[in-house]
């Protein structure tokens, strides 16, 4: 591995990233797999034929919504415009030419922190990941965020050491505002690596954080015109805690906590009322579903924060060789590798450990909270664990923190 990874030249990794481009390429269009499409495309088709930021049919029964945050959609509603009926196969070459060089970042990041031989692997991790590899043929918006969090971490990591103030502070604050629109669970980890990073140099901290707040005050305002209500990211908050409640979401039915009336009751409601709206019926149903039973409601964030770390329950049971080749088996492994390699690294570099794992149980917590329906859930952030993965293979001595 040393002898390799010595040879391995940024122009060496820059081919190996344009030949997964070109693989990516022909699985798309020589096994042609269904490109999945839900929320936020229907969304887009809205934008799209300018019926504004609306989800739902096409004859004149679509609402207003604030369901998603904005900028999948309008990334979605781009290609739309430009590209008609073929948009959702552009967009799937764009997602994989994004996930295809995303390694290249790695290795950068690696190189940033003092630690080109992880940034090395960990690029290397990336390319042979096989979630990574067919998740782009669907339209999720993790397909955006992942590539999006990568680079905003590099150019975290390098403007920390840059000039107090300057155009190209400004700008990153204003792309942390988008990345935090494109996944609002980031916001508290891209907040709190921000404070750290920039912590001796309060006015631009101070300058970031007013940018960030751009793109999310002109989201803000459209919602307060449009619902009455200031929204900053996405509406649902207790709609994702009663989606937990529901025994199909956990995977186990002793996990039991709404009667089949009220199940009903809000599925009813759901047909006339705005996702908006809605939230005061979730709040009332799951809060006082969680008081009723606050032991089994602590089990169950438990088991869920194992089925993060897992697969989603609707996959239980699937043993299908596509599955088990590109999630199961890849899942299995790296929680292997992670275990082993963050103790590794929190040995030799604790500083990126303690980022790593703070960063990890945080995303895990969200979701154990309230639901782990989705594998993009762990792909969001699966990227951050390849780094403690690649000290697995690292024997190297301890070396110097960053400042």
């Amino acid at each position: 591995m040393s002898a390799f990874l010595e040879r391995l030249s940024f122009p060496v990794l820059t081919r190996l990233c344009g030949l997964s481009l070109l693989l990516r390429v022909g699985f798309v269009f020589v096994v042609q797999p269904s490109i999945v499409a839900v929320e936020d495309f229907n969304i887009a088709e809205h934008l799209a034929r300018s019926d504004g930021f609306a989800y739902g049919g096409f004859d004149d029964d679509f609402r207003p919504t604030a369901l998603k945050s904005p900028a999948y959609p309008l990334f979605l509603a781009t290609f739309l415009a430009l590209f008609g009926e073929q948009a959702k196969i552009v967009v799937v070459l764009v997602q994989h030419a994004l996930a295809a060089f995303s390694p290249i970042l790695l290795w950068r990041i690696g190189e940033s922190l003092n630690e080109a031989r992880l940034g090395k692997i960990a690029a290397l991790l990336f390319l042979s990941h096989p979630s990574h590899f067919y998740y782009p043929t669907v339209l999720e918006v993790t397909n955006l965020f992942a590539p999006l969090a990568i680079l905003w971490l590099f150019f975290s990591i390098r403007l920390a050491r840059a000039a107090p103030m300057s155009l190209a502070t400004f700008g990153f604050g204003l792309f942390s505002g988008v990345l935090v629109l494109a996944q609002p669970v980031a916001l508290l980890p891209v907040v709190a690596t921000l404070v750290f990073a920039f912590r001796r140099r309060l006015k631009s901290l101070a300058l970031i954080l007013l940018a960030l707040l751009a793109p999310m005050s002109v989201w803000t305002a459209r919602n307060l015109v449009v619902f009455g209500k200031a929204i900053p990211t996405k509406s649902p908050f207790y709609m994702n805690l009663y989606v937990g409640l529901l025994p199909e979401h956990s995977g186990l039915k002793a996990f039991e906590f709404l009667d089949d009336e009220t199940i009903r009751r809000i599925d009813s409601l759901r047909q006339s009322t705005s996702d908006v709206e809605m939230e005061a019926h979730y709040k009332e149903v799951s809060l006082n579903a969680v008081r009723r039973k606050p032991l089994l409601y602590a089990a169950k964030t438990l088991w869920q924060a194992a089925l993060y770390w897992f697969v989603p329950p609707r996959y239980f049971g699937n043993l299908s060789l596509s599955f088990v080749a590109v999630r199961l088996l890849p899942v299995l492994i790296l929680n292997a590798l992670f275990a082993w390699g963050l103790a590794r690294l929190w040995r030799r570099r604790p500083d990126i450990a303690i980022a790593i794992a703070l960063t990890l149980t945080y995303f895990t917590a969200v979701y154990a909270l309230t639901h782990v329906s989705n594998i993009r859930f762990k792909l969001d952030i699966e990227w951050l664990e390849l780094f403690a993965c690649a000290a697995a293979f690292d024997e190297r001595k301890p070396t110097t923190e960053i400042e």
